[in-house]
């Protein structure tokens, strides 16, 4: 009898990243179904990930894998997938009996594009370079897309929201982990006044003020501020209910993949070339579109995205066409 697979993936952050993985996950138990398959993380990205049928336990630290490395020790894992690369992940490859493995960053290519203005990043999703790590397990993408897994008693039904959203309702992320991932307020107001549709606006409790400066320039009827107000997979069951979502390059937009949404993902300091830009299975089409002012010549200025703008004109984001983006969302 062939011996069971015992695998470890890693991805210790952020949400984004995090659902990234799930192709990984998938297809390595389509493969080896009787795989024993464990996941690590950081502690406040275990909602994104508990859920997953394929995975058996989802291990987690606080800053080091020092607080679990015994415990990773002693589940002598045939096989260790880093999906995360970095020093704070790397000390695994020294854990015993386990095969490692990991991907192509691509970071000299990034540098270039982002510091000289030239690509030389070929046109590879970030979820087709995961793969590279799981190759020694004859396993390949399925081009299935992305997967996201909501628990029933949190999944919100429209008839949670007020009563002007429960017959469809578009949803707008505020919030990015860094600003120049963020769409203005002035711009998500402009764009607002031109769609006149219900609206809910989503984030963490830092994106409340600005859910409710947008509030303050349209009827009420129209804008549900529900930032600070929901959790990661309430806020996701939001996404899944709305009928588009308009975001920047986050992590909620990763989750309105992964739940075949229809996207209109507005880029400011990063670009779709780093390999990050929604995710379908192929042949499925949500009728997404990606909005982004090419002709700014600073951009990108940073592949993860800066407290403020460098130059600070913000005219990645500014620049943008509200028509054009309200366009978008109509059709």
């Amino acid at each position: 009898m062939a011996e069971t697979k015992k695998i470890l993936v890693v991805r210790f952050s952020s949400i984004g990243d995090i659902v990234l993985t799930s192709p990984v996950i998938r297809c390595i138990h389509k493969r080896y179904p009787n795989a024993i398959i464990h996941f690590l993380t950081k502690e406040q990205y275990k909602p994104l990930i508990e859920n997953h049928p394929a995975i058996k336990y989802v291990y987690t630290i606080q800053k080091s894998i020092k607080e679990v490395w015994d415990k990773l020790a002693d589940e002598k894992y045939n096989h260790i997938i880093d999906l995360h690369k970095n020093r704070h992940s790397r000390p695994l490859r020294h854990l015993r009996h386990s095969y490692y493995s990991t991907y192509p960053k691509r970071n000299i290519k990034k540098w270039v594009l982002v510091n000289a203005k030239y690509n030389l990043l070929s046109d590879e999703h970030i979820v087709d370079r995961y793969f590279y790590a799981v190759r020694h397990l004859n396993t390949s993408y399925d081009e299935k897309g992305l997967d996201f897994y909501l628990p029933s008693q949190v999944d919100l039904t429209p008839s949670s929201l007020p009563a002007a959203f429960q017959n469809g309702f578009g949803v707008i992320v505020l919030g990015a982990q860094h600003f120049t991932k963020q769409i203005p307020v002035s711009l998500i107001i402009d764009i607002l006044k031109l769609i006149k549709q219900p609206v809910v606006l989503i984030g963490d409790k830092h994106d409340y003020k600005k859910g409710e400066e947008v509030s303050l320039h349209l009827p009420k009827q129209f804008i549900f501020n529900a930032a600070g107000s929901f959790d990661l997979l309430s806020s996701a069951s939001i996404i899944k209910h709305g009928d588009w979502v308009l975001t920047g390059d986050t992590g909620m937009m990763h989750i309105a993949a992964a739940l075949h949404k229809k996207i209109i993902s507005v880029w400011g300091s990063t670009v779709p070339q780093f390999g990050m830009w929604p995710l379908f299975p192929k042949g499925v089409n949500t009728k997404s579109v990606i909005i982004e002012n090419t002709e700014i010549h600073c951009r990108p200025c940073s592949k993860l995205g800066y407290n403020q703008c460098p130059k600070e004109h913000f005219l990645c984001m500014k620049s943008l066409s509200a028509k054009q983006i309200a366009d978008a969302i109509k059709v």
